[in-house]
């Protein structure tokens, strides 16, 4: 008699009778549960226990519960879905003068003079209005939070008013995973991608994802079926490796996946005494290994990246992507962040299991830790090392994202104090100042080089993603930030049209076309600059230098709003004086004015996004505009939390003078502290730093909520 229980568990020898019992029954040996409650933190390997726990938790109960706390895709909004512009927070857009729309040109405002900023707001009931003080007053607050701009809801009528203020940063404050905390499209919406890329290359039609465009029909499959290995079965021993390469061994990305599996067999089999890979080398692993990078695996987890988190983080070149020009910790990092996007939970399962083999590969590699020349210049000796090292320095600043929002807490603790201690270290022996394009104003078309153009626009973009996520750091875990905005020499991330162009002549045409708009509305380059002209008076800053900021982009006004946030962080732990959040203030009122030309002009230019509102098809998902979009909310956080600074150090220094008057018997005035010169005690609004939790924020959110909701209704 045939002994159907053949399928045995190298670390504990229990036996199954099917495969996927054995797959199932192997992460229970993982040491990470990415899977918990959040109601009372327990935690779980598989997210079937966890709805199972969900059932009998005892704080599921209470009415104080979140919705948004359940760790699970099913329960992700319809809203937050890829391409769908949430109006919650977003600032007004001013009304356009017929003669500013009469004289546009594809899509550019011409040197009109510009509406006064208080006509872009419409007329705000007194009752209704939140006034600030600290020049704060003329913020029509109630218009910029509400959820429908156009027509204004009593607060009586609203049955949840909390989810119509700060709607992305609660979300994102929230929930656990890319998925849910970006935004990434509705679980449907992933589905339908990849089913309309299977149905694509079933036909033979050509496909936007590059990805799929070496494969043939053959070795794609449904997003919901397992390749190759549903009905093998997998005998102990490496006969069923075998198998599995035999499958697909003609296949141009097999040397992909032999690359990646031999790094991961490294780092495994030989450990550093500090390594946090906790896997022993097995054949099951080498099987599994092989399964999860697989070449058909590798296509489908590429085009969830492109399709739902390049519009999020979009600092690699897709047009010029080649998976098999690029290195294979590259493709690692990116096949894993697609993985944690997947429709199919089996896929994000799986891809927990290779986070720590990932992360420990790539921060081992050569080309990320090497102390070379860097050069961006093409046909220099150091072009190619130097793109190597670029990439290397994205697929660690990917293992970053992944660890810090799919990992357990001890790595997300590890990567925000270790790892991206690693990544500013890099980018500051490269040069932050040689992230810099060039004056091609003064090149023909001839000169061009548009693989250079491509390197030099990566590079400067993923400096700027590292000084957000930073400022990220900052906002959210209360971290003292590793950059300071004096550094950030690098020029400014180019347009969405130009970066997303599809051939040589078509960037360069773009390009042209953005320098004569620069001609017009003046040129700033770097963003250290772009911060330091926010912060002049708003009286002094000439209205082409206003077009210009507006003219730079969401990516680099996102930058700039998140550059606010790390001042008033200085500012709350410092010494300063009262007079030091002039600068800062300034820099609010201008960033509003600012954003809200960027959104006047961007109804009319594509250049901004090359892709409309509506309904996009699959394969341009990965030209929208990511969660930058979102920038007014970073910006009215920061409002709120300047104002009640503000209220406090005021508080603190009116409390010094009356404390100085009466022990001086009403003496001099004289002697009296004076509130732009003094130190008054201002307590940080965040208690805990470093702290790995985003409830603190998400508190002092609901509490800014509240604020407001008290002031309009009365209360």
């Amino acid at each position: 008699m045939t002994n159907n229980s053949s399928h045995i568990c190298p670390v504990c020898a229990k036996s199954y009778k099917r495969p996927e019992h054995l797959r199932r029954h192997f992460f229970s040996h993982r040491p990470d549960r990415p899977h918990r409650c959040h109601q009372c933190e327990s935690a779980f390997q598989r997210s079937d226990v966890l709805k199972r726990h969900l059932k009998t938790c005892e704080r599921v109960s209470q009415p104080q519960r979140r919705r948004s706390s359940v760790c699970t895709v099913d329960e992700r909004p319809n809203n937050a879905a890829v391409g769908e512009f949430s109006t919650a927070t977003e600032l007004v857009t001013p009304p356009l003068q017929p003669s500013l729309i009469n004289n546009v040109g594809e899509g550019i405002l011409s040197q009109q003079p510009l509406p006064p900023p208080s006509t872009w707001y419409p007329v705000a009931d007194s009752a209704s209005e939140f006034a600030f003080s600290d020049g704060f007053s003329d913020v029509p607050w109630a218009d910029i939070l509400s959820v429908d701009l156009g027509n204004s809801q009593p607060p009586a009528a609203s049955q949840d008013v909390r989810k119509q203020r700060f709607q992305f940063l609660n979300d994102f404050t929230s929930h656990y995973g890319l998925a849910q905390s970006f935004g990434c499209g509705t679980l449907a919406q992933r589905s339908h991608m990849l089913s309309g890329c299977w149905e694509c290359q079933s036909t033979g039609r050509d496909d936007a994802f590059g990805t799929f465009l070496q494969s043939s029909p053959s070795d794609l499959v449904p997003f919901n079926t397992l390749p190759y290995l549903e009905h093998d079965t997998w005998d102990g021993n490496d006969c069923g490796v075998a198998r599995i390469a035999s499958s697909w061994i003609s296949d141009p990305y097999a040397a992909v996946t032999n690359d990646i599996t031999s790094l991961i067999r490294k780092v495994v089999v030989v450990k550093s005494r500090r390594s946090i890979v906790t896997h022993e080398w097995t054949p099951l692993l080498h099987h599994m290994s092989l399964r999860f990078f697989s070449p058909p695996q590798i296509r489908k987890y590429l085009s969830l990246y492109w399709g739902f988190w390049h519009p999020q983080v979009n600092f690699i070149h897709k047009p010029t992507f080649d998976v098999l020009a690029s290195k294979s910790i590259l493709v690692a990092a990116m096949t894993l962040i697609g993985a944690c996007l997947s429709p199919d939970a089996e896929d994000r399962d799986n891809a927990k299991m290779w986070l720590n083999c990932v992360e420990e590969l790539v921060f081992t590699d050569d080309d990320l830790l090497e102390d070379s020349d860097f050069s961006v210049e093409y046909g220099s000796k150091h072009f190619n090392s130097s793109r190597n090292r670029l990439q290397a320095l994205q697929a660690a600043y990917l293992v970053v994202l992944f660890q810090n929002w799919e990992g357990v807490d001890k790595s997300r603790r590890r990567v925000r104090r270790e790892r991206f201690s690693t990544i500013v270290s890099v980018a500051r022996d490269i040069g932050l100042h040689t992230a810099q394009q060039l004056d091609y104003s003064q090149l023909s078309a001839n000169d061009f080089v548009w693989t250079e153009f491509v390197l030099r626009e990566e590079l400067i973009r993923v400096f700027l993603w590292i000084f957000l996520i930073d400022t990220a750091f900052v906002i959210f875990n209360n971290l003292p930030p590793r950059l300071v905005i004096k550094e950030m020499k690098m020029h400014m991330a180019c347009t969405e049209a130009t970066f997303q162009a599809s051939t040589a002549r078509t960037c360069w045409d773009q390009i042209q076309r953005d320098l004569e708009l620069k001609r017009e509305s003046g040129n700033i380059k770097a963003l250290c600059s772009a911060v330091e002209l926010l912060c002049k008076d708003s009286g002094r800053i000439p209205q082409d230098q206003l077009l210009a900021l507006a003219d730079l982009g969401p990516l680099n006004l996102f930058s700039m709003t998140s550059a606010l946030h790390s001042l008033i962080f200085h500012y709350q732990n410092s010494l300063g004086c009262h007079g030091q959040l002039i600068p800062v203030r300034n820099a609010i009122h201008n960033w509003r004015e600012a954003w809200l030309i960027y959104q006047a002009q961007s109804l009319m230019k594509p250049r901004y996004s090359t892709v409309g509102e509506g309904e996009v098809p699959c394969r341009d998902f990965w030209r929208q505009i990511g969660f930058v979009r979102h920038a007014a909310e970073y910006w009215l956080l920061a409002s709120f939390m300047l104002e009640k600074i503000s209220t406090a150090a005021e508080a603190s220094a009116k409390q010094d003078e009356t404390v100085a008057g009466g022990s001086g018997g009403g003496g001099d005035a004289s002697t009296a502290p004076d509130a732009e010169t003094s130190t008054p005690t201002v307590e940080p609004m965040l208690g805990k730093y470093d702290e790995t939790s985003m409830q603190q924020v998400h508190d002092l959110l609901a509490d800014f909520q509240n604020m407001y909701i008290t002031t309009e209704i009365g209360l």
